[in-house]
């Protein structure tokens, strides 16, 4: 047999949340075992604490009252719902729920004709699915429109760095190839004018070539000496130059050499290029990848054009 707990707590069955917490005080205090040392006391307090604790939930509490009454659970939802029915047609300052019914209601009872207010509902509802499909294909035309724009600049895109793969391909291998020539005379030197980066260097002309050295290298070079250089097949510029001294000799890398960041910039551009035709990475992407390419294009090919 179902336990009553109000009957346990000793309040009645429409008894609101309030009222149970002061019901279980009272009777705490009074079976308490530190206040009270009779024999069942500390049964009696459990089963109040159990009372109280399922009483505290409202749709327990509820559900445990209709089940008192006889009422079944179907019914007792019935009865809510209708409840709150009523309750939201108070609000709107209806005078019965019947007519709030017949408001909401899809047919008129008078009539037995659809309510007008059912047609405007499916009119809003179909217009906002019309202008939804319309957007959605309007979205769908953009995206595939964006995708041949991104298309159309990637296809530039390729036909630029193709030359541009090849031309830094063949700078580094003309520079692997360069080959000693015999010894030549210095003509001149020369100070650079120009930005802050070029009035720290010094051109240096020999008999037949002329090549770029920081100042500090420089110095280790006068006029009329003789001196060894490495000269590149392709394009004739010197690459690096010999310096002896009385207990070491070793190469200088010139300007024209492209060495260090300009050499690395090379190679970012070599091992990049490749991915513009990797199709995963999808036309949006190699597109950002292509712009930063060119950037690196620009610095290449403002420091190739400088010698």
């Amino acid at each position: 047999m179902e336990k009553n707990y109000f009957e346990i707590l000793e309040i009645p069955h429409d008894i609101d949340e309030e009222g149970v917490r002061k019901a279980y005080r009272v009777l705490a205090h009074k079976y308490h075992p530190d206040k009270n040392s009779d024999k069942g006391s500390h049964a009696k307090f459990m089963e109040i604490k159990e009372a109280y604790e399922f009483l505290m939930d409202p749709a327990k509490r509820k559900s445990h009252a209709d089940a008192l009454n006889g009422v079944s659970s179907t019914e007792a939802l019935t009865m809510r719902y209708e409840q709150v029915r009523q309750k939201r047609a108070s609000r709107y300052r209806r005078s019965t729920y019947e007519r709030r019914f017949t408001y909401r209601g899809a047919h008129s009872p008078s009539t037995g004709e659809p309510s007008p207010f059912r047609k405007q509902n499916k009119e809003a509802q179909q217009s906002f699915e019309d202008s939804y499909s319309q957007y959605a294909a309007y979205y769908e035309k953009s995206l595939e429109n964006a995708e041949k724009g991104y298309r159309f600049i990637l296809w530039g895109f390729k036909a630029l760095f193709i030359p541009a793969f090849l031309l830094c391909i063949t700078l580094l291998l003309d520079l692997a190839l360069a080959k000693e020539i015999p010894l030549e005379q210095i003509q001149a030197k020369h100070r650079l004018r120009g930005d802050f980066i070029s009035t720290s260097q010094v051109r240096v002309i020999t008999e037949n070539h002329r090549f770029t050295l920081d100042r500090s290298y420089s110095e280790k070079f006068y006029k009329w000496q003789m001196i060894s250089m490495w000269v590149t097949p392709i394009r004739k510029v010197v690459s690096e130059v010999l310096v002896k001294e009385p207990k070491v000799s070793y190469k200088i890398r010139t300007k024209e050499s492209l060495g260090g960041f300009y050499r690395f910039q090379m190679w970012i551009l070599i091992l990049a290029v490749p991915f513009l035709f990797y199709e995963r990475l999808g036309p949006k992407s190699r597109v950002h990848l292509g712009l930063f390419l060119c950037i690196l294009l620009l610095q290449i090919g403002r420091t190739v054009w400088s010698f």
